[in-house]
């Protein structure tokens, strides 16, 4: 699958648009996941705390009102522990606990939440960029590993469309230094999400 010069140049847009806000996600929740704001403080539907990112990212109505809290505090654990980036456990056990709504396994959810937790390595899944690759089932590593072949087979088209931002991208990044986060890896993990979320309007 090649990449499409308008749809790169759509992609790019969006990428620019949001990659200051989706820092500031990140960013609040490794203060979260680091203890530096309680439970409470990041609990909040303000800015860039729990609540707005789930309403930001269309996965509020994903888990049960009153499991808010205990969804937030599960992913801390979650977080801090050697499954950290299984997205498709994640899922699983989310549904298990009582958490998501009507009993289902909620992946977007799952993968938009650890997401903010990795963002170099999780491209969080969705319809569109399931549609994208051609992926049917909602089975995150199945979808991986065909955004995985997107990337290596487009590799250097994607490098160059990143080369004309970059400067920009740097630009932001300078507020986020206090964030563990390779940003040459992110960078192409968020362009590779605005992409593949283009293409699958089409």
């Amino acid at each position: 699958m090649k990449i499409v010069s308008l749809q790169a140049i759509e992609a790019l847009g969006n990428l620019m648009c949001y990659y200051n806000s989706d820092l500031n996600y990140i960013a609040y929740f490794h203060n979260f996941k680091n203890g530096k704001i309680t439970e409470s403080e990041y609990l909040r539907n303000e800015k860039c705390c729990f609540k707005r990112f789930l309403n930001e990212y269309k996965v509020a109505r994903n888990v049960k009102k009153n499991k808010v809290k205990e969804f937030m505090s599960f992913t801390k654990e979650w977080v801090l522990s050697e499954n950290s980036s299984e997205v498709d456990k994640f899922a699983g056990i989310l549904k298990e606990k009582g958490i998501t709504q009507d009993g289902k396994v909620m992946t977007s959810l799952a993968s938009k939440i650890l997401f903010l937790n990795n963002p170099e390595t999780i491209i969080p899944i969705d319809t569109l960029n399931k549609r994208a690759v051609g992926e049917k089932s909602n089975i995150y590593s199945e979808f991986k590993a065909k955004v995985n072949l997107f990337i290596s087979e487009n590799k250097k088209t994607i490098e160059e469309y990143l080369n004309s931002v970059n400067p920009l991208l740097s630009e932001v990044e300078v507020n986020f230094k206090s964030i563990e986060i390779e940003f040459d890896k992110y960078r192409i993990t968020r362009f590779v999400d605005k992409l593949l979320w283009t293409k699958g309007k089409k």
